[in-house]
């Protein structure tokens, strides 16, 4: 009895092994694709950020009414 019940142990560690690497690739798979619907040119986003924060804050009142 000690042989089958180990042997099922066995085969529900290697399925839920299975199941698990399989969520793993569909995680990097999901992750690899999040990106690329626009390939994104670092240095401009760098070079744009730079301005922004390389400039001066100014404070400007925008009225409800417009």
């Amino acid at each position: 009895i000690k042989s089958s019940e180990d042997k099922e142990i066995k085969r529900q560690f290697i399925i839920a092994d299975e199941i698990t690497n399989g969520l793993v690739d569909l995680q990097i798979q999901i992750e690899n694709n999040r990106y690329i619907s626009k390939l994104i040119n670092m240095q401009e986003v760098i070079d744009k950020l730079s301005e922004v924060l390389d400039s001066e804050i100014i404070n400007i009142q925008v009225p409800d009414n417009l």
